[in-house]
């Protein structure tokens, strides 16, 4: 029996079996590889098929049957993308489960998901939060954690964080759009507008963690998403015209197109500096020490943000 996910997507050199150990995170996957630990009871997959008994071979034959007598989802292989199970579908062999990634310690999420009818409520108000930044250094380095309960048909994006000028214009954001087989980030900063894609799947209840720099002085705008460098591009400081003295910062909502996205957000960090590729490397890398670590222009726990309708604070 070939090893999982070789039929179907032709990936090759997953890691030796590994035992499961009977300790572990109930909640979230830790460690590297993902879920390796992972001792929780999540028996559906991404899609919402049920899982598959382990022990069992019907309706797929495998080589984890030692895992256990349960249909729990887990990571017995080592896969990079975290935990998953057979299923009972029998023209699907296997999937990945929304089991989220552990990250630092967060002692301050914004939830955004009560609202996403992309109306105003009886305030006038769209459910979003909002933070005055001022004036930013010519170089310097943004960063924030996003996940989403659920893509719904209509929502299937949703941006990380906005900078506008003081009458709402826009000026950088990163937009993050999810599909089934990739995920793309479009850039915006200025005048350097770019798109990146990557195989790597966003699921619900995953974080996910972006830095995005603006080094004046190298001319270049650099995006780092899940410690991985997913794109570098010119910056032209004589082409950005229109940018502000002072920016403010908006998460939740995209005032263009009018839009609220149902995400939670936390660690939305802003640095006196263009940062190495190596330190935002690290400032996105789940389980990292420098993962979370607050800005000296804008500190997650410290920035008293103004809250517009329905969002929530979980602390």
């Amino acid at each position: 029996m070939p090893w999982k996910g070789e039929q179907e997507d032709g990936r090759k050199g997953l890691r030796q079996d590994r035992s499961i150990s009977s300790e572990g995170n109930l909640e979230c996957q830790e460690g590297d590889p993902p879920g390796a630990s992972y001792s929780g009871r999540r028996n559906v997959t991404a899609s919402g098929r049920t899982c598959q008994v382990w022990a069992a071979s019907q309706p797929h034959q495998h080589n984890f049957t030692e895992v256990g007598e349960h249909n729990h989802c887990r990571n017995p292989n080592g896969d990079s993308e975290g935990v998953w199970c057979f299923t009972t579908d029998p023209d699907k062999e296997w999937e990945y489960c929304s089991v989220p990634i552990c990250g630092p310690t967060m002692l301050k999420v914004l939830d955004f998901s009560a609202d996403n009818d992309h109306q105003t409520d009886s305030n006038g108000e769209y459910t979003m939060a909002t933070l005055d930044v001022g004036t930013l250094p010519e170089s310097f380095t943004i960063c924030s954690s996003i996940m989403v309960n659920a893509w719904t048909t209509t929502t299937k994006s949703a941006y990380m964080f906005l900078l506008a000028d003081a009458e709402g214009n826009q000026w950088g954001f990163i937009d993050l759009y999810a599909s089934h087989t990739f995920t793309e980030y479009e850039v915006w900063l200025g005048p350097v507008r770019f798109q990146k894609k990557t195989e790597a799947i966003v699921f619900p209840l995953q974080w996910v963690r972006a830095c995005l720099s603006l080094d004046s002085t190298a001319r270049k705008v650099t995006l780092v998403v899940d410690g991985q460098v997913l794109g570098e591009e010119e910056y032209r400081r004589e082409e950005d015209q229109t940018r502000p003295a002072n920016l403010s910062l908006s998460l939740g909502y995209n005032p263009v197109a009018r839009l609220e996205y149902p995400v939670k957000i936390a660690n939305i960090n802003v640095f006196n500096s263009g940062t190495s590729v190596e330190r935002m490397v690290g400032l996105t890398t789940a389980g990292g020490d420098k993962c979370g670590s607050s800005g000296d222009i804008v500190s997650w726990e410290e920035a008293e943000w103004t809250l517009h309708s329905q969002v929530k604070v979980i602390e």
